[in-house]
């Protein structure tokens, strides 16, 4: 039996430490399970895409990780995935390059018993940038084993079924999702696809493949559009144990994990996020400076 751990929107920062408790409590929780893998699915910066150091600072820490761990891309990290005329923070070659700099790759492709694990950078899956293409090329190739196949990436693929309307930057948009979903179909051994994202832990059945959604480590968003989605909204992480009688995921809850929420930043204009990370921080002084 594989233990594949799976750790989400950790959301760090040199300058901006708000979720490091929260990281050093995941640490030390890793130490104490001894997964066979660590899969960290995205947002792993606060401020990637307008801060490099961010995604820096995110590699050192997650480097720190005692046991074997691939790390994939959010849009905290390198931006969002273009929908409905938003410009903040897309995704760019530019800060594509930056993630890569930092943790040597932004996708990756492992063999564990018999099992195939793939990781996938959502942030390219309807960018119309050229690795997107690239992308998509490569998962055939992976896809195309005798193995099952567990597949992680951060946005989930859909939030109530796969024929869903576009729903924002909660979920892949329709079309880039269908060429995803029929490319799971087509290899037909896909079993497991763990997502992050949306702050929540969920569980979906379609077509026979276990969706789950991670929450985050650093923190919660209730009290918005969020609530409507069914998910268990509690930091945390989660559990897969993988062998050939199934699939069992746990969400887990170290005792010392604080529940931050951090629904307020939903109520600013423009949104809290964007303000919050431009604030001046300084490290060993109790009193933030806030800007005008």
């Amino acid at each position: 039996m594989l233990r594949i751990l799976q750790v989400s929107d950790t959301h760090l920062s040199r300058t901006h430490p708000l979720f490091q408790f929260n990281f050093e409590v995941t640490l030390r929780e890793i130490e104490t399970l001894q997964p066979d893998l660590v899969v960290y699915t995205g947002d792993l910066a606060l401020n990637g895409p307008d801060n490099p150091d961010d995604v820096q600072f995110a590699h050192e820490q997650i480097a720190r990780t005692s046991c074997p761990y691939f790390a994939l891309p959010g849009n905290h990290d390198v931006g969002l995935v273009p929908f409905g005329g938003h410009s903040e923070q897309l995704v760019t070659e530019e800060r594509l390059a930056t993630f890569v700099a930092a943790f040597g790759n932004d996708r990756f492709v492992t063999d564990m018993g018999d099992w195939r694990l793939v990781g996938l950078n959502s942030q390219l899956i309807g960018s119309g940038l050229s690795a997107e293409e690239d992308q998509m090329t490569w998962l055939t190739d992976a896809l195309a084993c005798d193995s099952k196949v567990a597949v992680f990436m951060h946005y989930p693929a859909f939030l109530q079924t796969a024929e869903d309307e576009d729903v924002s930057h909660y979920a892949l948009s329709s079309e880039p999702r269908r060429q995803l979903l029929e490319a799971f179909a087509a290899a037909g051994n896909v079993q497991l696809v763990g997502s992050g994202h949306l702050h929540q832990s969920r569980s979906l059945l379609h077509a026979g493949i276990c969706f789950e959604w991670a929450p985050s480590s650093a923190f919660v968003i209730p009290g918005n559009i969020l609530d409507t989605f069914g998910g268990r909204q509690a930091t945390g992480m989660l559990l897969h144990e993988l062998s050939d009688a199934g699939i069992s995921t746990q969400h887990l809850e170290p005792a010392l994990m604080m529940n931050i929420d951090l629904r307020n930043w939903s109520k600013a204009s423009p949104h809290g996020y964007y303000q919050v990370v431009k604030q001046p921080w300084m490290i060993g002084d109790l009193q933030p400076k806030i800007a005008a």
